[in-house]
């Protein structure tokens, strides 16, 4: 029996059997589909995930250790004072000051925080519980108040969705912030490449949201929205076509999407289409703001 949806406790209906591609260790595991939130749950995930981290996992690869310092570092904290980040963090602006506490969760290696510090964001870290050692990332959150929490790519990694969830949420105060980055089962792509998506990723992603089962979860925990919007790439196109050939990203025999399987004319048609989708909210990944309610 598939059992019950974790979010809104609607039974889960087996729905999609895929094997592992990225490193083309195989396998199959299957996701049960929600019939209320359309969430999409592992059912049956291994007992030790760590053989599907190795070190070749993207997240892990090594962060940049420089950071700015002497008068770039003064110029860098200015810009943030005036909220003049560049345009690839430009969601921050606003939220954020030189001196916040900022906690990426999942953060691998750390070169979300890099990024950060090298903007003058001295007390950014990274939370990580089985990435390497980095310069910024360190095993377990810090202590409260956290202003802003963010999780890239990081969710639906994680089993125990409502308990991170809280455990983020009693760590900030009211008004602070938490920011989630993560691929979206209604999207065009997950509904066209069915068990060849290449963000269905199993059996690595335990979790697949709906926007809606995301809201539910993060609104019950005591947070509102403030803003989403989808961000996805052509990588949802070529990872799909890739796996739908047989092939892997990482495995071996894989050639680089940039060259031999796909011209140059092809790739730029998949990021333009990505940007059509995520106009239209359906491309394959979304990013959602929340804030923490007093309540």
């Amino acid at each position: 029996m598939a059992g019950s949806c974790t979010i809104c406790g609607q039974s889960l209906v087996p729905t999609l059997t895929a094997p592992e591609r990225m490193f083309g260790l195989g396998g199959a595991f299957t996701y049960g589909r929600c019939g209320g939130c359309g969430l999409l749950l592992l059912l049956d995930p291994p007992d030790d995930l760590a053989p599907f981290y190795r070190p070749g996992y993207y997240a892990f690869r090594p962060a940049p250790a420089r950071t700015p310092g002497g008068v770039d570092r003064l110029l860098r904290r200015s810009r943030v004072r005036l909220r003049r980040l560049p345009k690839r963090l430009g969601w921050l602006n606003g939220l954020i000051g030189p001196d916040s506490r900022i906690v990426d969760y999942g953060s691998g290696t750390g070169a979300f925080v890099a990024d950060l510090r090298r903007q003058g964001l001295d007390r950014a870290v990274g939370v990580d519980e089985f990435a390497p050692a980095g310069p910024f990332v360190q095993r377990e959150l810090p202590p409260p108040p956290i202003d802003l929490v963010t999780m890239h790519h990081s969710l639906e990694h994680i089993r125990d969705q409502r308990g991170i969830v809280r455990l983020l949420r009693d760590h900030q105060p009211a008004g602070a912030h938490l920011f989630i980055r993560t691929p979206l089962a209604d999207s065009f792509a997950a509904e066209e490449y069915g068990s060849d998506w290449v963000q269905l990723d199993p059996p690595r992603h335990l979790v697949v949201h709906t926007t809606t089962s995301l809201g539910r979860l993060v609104d019950e925990a005591g947070y509102t929205l403030v803003r989403q919007w989808r961000d996805s790439t052509g990588f949802q196109f070529w990872g799909s076509e890739l796996y739908r050939r047989g092939l892997t990203l990482a495995g071996p025999g894989t050639p680089a999407h940039d060259g031999g399987l796909f011209s140059a004319e092809e790739l730029q048609e998949f990021e333009a289409r990505a940007a059509e989708l995520n106009a239209a909210e359906r491309g394959d990944q979304g990013c959602f703001l929340f804030r923490r309610d007093a309540r």
